[in-house]
């Protein structure tokens, strides 16, 4: 029983190596267009921040 869950787990594990031996191809990086940086609207619904004046403790 212990033998059979051994080969099932290195066949899973062998199988998971194999599947990072795909090819990636990466971008041409001439081909390749920027793009504008992302920028956030203005809230205007912000309010600047209330100033308290406090007394000091003594």
């Amino acid at each position: 029983m212990k033998k059979g869950i051994c080969f099932i787990c290195l066949l899973v594990l062998l199988t998971a190596c194999s599947a990072k031996s795909t090819v990636f191809k990466a971008p041409d990086e001439t081909q390749v267009s920027k793009q504008k940086a992302l920028i956030l609207p203005p809230d205007w619904e912000l309010r600047p921040p209330q100033t308290t004046k406090t007394q000091p403790t003594e």
